[in-house]
């Protein structure tokens, strides 16, 4: 079972500005290593997490960290043989596929689980969003059209994740909110 993390705990990752990054590869190398970092993240969650479902969901985010972090790596192969990289068209991932449709259901055990569980989402919520943040930084300040829509497209997917991230919290501490929606019932009380 995942053990709580203090604020002091949780991973942040520290983004320069582009400014301080002399090239393009730069910028690709480090979101690159960024993906790496939550890609072992969510593998570490999944082991640590009890019930299936939340496991499973922590495989497919590391999946698709993994998909982003190849894509990226193949960007920086383009630009160090040609000093450019080719336009790229991502398909939806498998996440942003589902998130609209999630049926409500438990992903997470509850009881002390829950305790953890919330903590490594929290985590989770907060590297996505680093993530996002970072690429929609740096697809304002890119030179290249290719690598501006990249970011663009990367920076959708990782607010796929946040929402379906987001999704689970809300479950978990019972808000009354359900993917950024008020949950209501058409039952009546008699």
């Amino acid at each position: 079972m995942p053990q709580e993390l203090t604020s002091s705990e949780m991973p942040f990752i520290i983004i320069p500005l582009m400014s301080d990054l002399n090239t393009e590869i730069e910028v690709l190398t480090l979101a690159r290593n960024a993906e790496t970092e939550s890609l072992g993240r969510y593998l570490e969650f999944a082991w640590q997490t009890e019930a299936l479902a939340g496991k499973n969901m922590f495989i497919r985010l590391a999946m698709d960290e993994l998909m982003h972090q190849e894509l990226l790596g193949k960007k920086i192969d383009e630009y160090r043989h040609q000093g450019s990289c080719t336009p790229v068209s991502v398909s939806p991932s498998l996440i942003e596929k589902l998130t609209p449709k999630i049926t409500h259901r438990e992903v997470f055990s509850s009881g002390k689980a829950n305790a953890a569980a919330l903590s490594a989402l929290q985590i989770a919520l907060e590297l996505e969003n680093n993530a996002r943040k970072f690429y929609l930084e740096q697809s304002e300040k890119v030179n290249q059209k290719s690598l501006r829509l990249l970011f663009q497209r990367l920076a959708e997917m990782e607010s796929a994740h946040q929402q379906l991230i987001q999704g689970e919290i809300d479950f978990i501490e019972k808000t009354g909110f359900w993917l950024g929606f008020r949950e209501f019932t058409v039952e009546t009380n008699r």
